[in-house]
């Protein structure tokens, strides 16, 4: 582990070959200016587009950038739970690769962070259909009933999260899916952290597509859903090849 003022930035990426190139720029533009050690995770969940070779290319521009590969689309969580394991640095965060997230918003976080073990991040307006902000509204409702926590998470799935790597490393993570959300917080939550909540700003997604909102996305969280509250496993380990 490096320094108590290093970051590894994890961005799990599935078909954003029209998003990537510039999210990234956009990542290295912003922290430089106040974290001098930090690493970018790329994990490249089974894109059938560009991506990988995007990645691949500015891999070499950008030293600080590691691209992990996992042949096969394994699910969002996988990608985040392979990230985890890879990351070198103190904190560590999370961060949507589609480019609906802004860097200069951990500017805030990183201030904030001391005396925390996590920040996360709740999105202050949803650039979202109608569809897909109903359907977070009552997917977050219901989250936040299973996790019967004091403080009511406002945004449990929003895609900026800031934590401690130590703590995620020692926490046994099995969702492939977005349920990772969850049920990070529901595991970290079991040893009464400190945390607070910021907002992000949220932008409209300008390329590529979403997939929260398929009805196929849908009944696999439903499913993992189910499974952690009954405590069972849901994955099995992907092989995933760094390259």
């Amino acid at each position: 582990m490096q320094n108590s003022q290093s970051l590894s930035i994890i961005l799990p990426v599935y078909n954003e070959g029209q998003n990537i190139k510039e999210v990234v720029e956009k990542i290295i533009a912003g922290i430089k200016n106040y974290i001098n050690t930090f690493e970018l995770i790329i994990v490249n969940d089974g894109s059938t587009d560009k991506s990988a070779d995007i990645i691949r290319s500015l891999s070499v521009q950008y030293p600080v950038l590691r691209l992990i590969n996992i042949q096969k689309n394994k699910g969002y969580g996988a990608a985040i739970r392979t990230g985890i394991n890879n990351a070198q640095m103190q904190w560590l965060l999370i961060m949507d690769a589609d480019g609906q997230y802004e860097i200069n918003d951990l500017n805030y976080f990183w201030a904030r962070k001391s005396g925390y073990d996590f920040i996360i991040g709740y999105r202050k307006k949803r650039s979202d259909s109608l569809y897909r902000r109903l359907l977070g509204k009552l997917g977050n409702l219901i989250a936040n009933l299973f996790l019967k926590t004091g403080a009511f998470i406002k945004d449990i799935d929003c895609g900026f999260k800031l934590f401690k790597t130590k703590d995620l490393k020692m926490i046994p993570l099995l969702a492939s899916g977005a349920i990772i959300s969850l049920e990070i917080l529901y595991k970290l939550l079991q040893n009464k952290p400190l945390f607070i909540q910021l907002p992000v700003i949220h932008y409209k997604r300008v390329a590529g597509r979403a997939t929260g909102g398929r009805l196929k996305t849908i009944k696999q969280n439903i499913l993992e859903f189910l499974k952690l509250i009954l405590n069972k496993p849901v994955y099995e380990h992907p092989l995933n090849s760094p390259i």
